[in-house]
């Protein structure tokens, strides 16, 4: 896979400055009764720009993601005017398929996160995570950023990522309203 593009790179991680400052995705998914949408924290991007969301397994959205790999996240920050976009597949893991990686991203759960994956909050294991406990990492096919402009948003930058063979093609895009 290859690296994340310059542009979207320098807006995840300059101006929304993360991993410092925590970002919160609207992320999408698709049942078989349509769209669902919900907010979830961002917990890491590779340097490929993978994006990785931590779940239970008993949600709605692991369920969508079960029957229908496809998500699509949108992260928008007022302060900077710009909206990001991201389409792809999902991998998802749990402490069967990949317990090394489950277990390094539990690690990082706060306790009080950690105690609604036990019935018991005196069972929690603070190294090992439960079985219950999810990695959904998107794998991007395409990006897109949208830088606005406030005073004239007809004038705003709106760029598409599409990944092909040899990388990341850019393609502009006219801002309609």
């Amino acid at each position: 896979m290859m690296e994340i593009p310059s542009r979207i790179k320098t807006y995840l991680y300059t101006i929304l400055q993360f991993p410092l400052q925590k970002i919160s995705a609207q992320v999408a998914t698709q049942s078989k009764d349509g769209p669902h949408l919900r907010t979830m924290k961002l917990v890491d991007i590779h340097v490929n720009g993978e994006l990785v969301f931590l779940t239970n397994l008993i949600t709605q959205k692991w369920k969508d993601l079960s029957l229908n790999q496809k998500m699509v996240v949108l992260i928008f920050d007022q302060a900077a005017s710009v909206q990001i976009l991201c389409k792809g597949k999902v991998f998802l893991d749990t402490v069967v398929s990949q317990s090394e990686k489950v277990n390094h991203y539990w690690g990082n759960v706060r306790l009080s996160v950690k105690k609604v994956f036990y019935e018991n909050p005196a069972l929690i294991d603070s190294t090992n995570a439960p079985s219950n406990f999810g990695v959904i990492t998107l794998i991007p096919a395409y990006w897109e950023i949208l830088e606005v402009n406030s005073k004239d948003y007809a004038s705003s930058l709106k760029l598409g990522y599409v990944l092909g063979k040899n990388g990341w093609t850019e393609n502009e895009y006219q801002v309609k309203s």
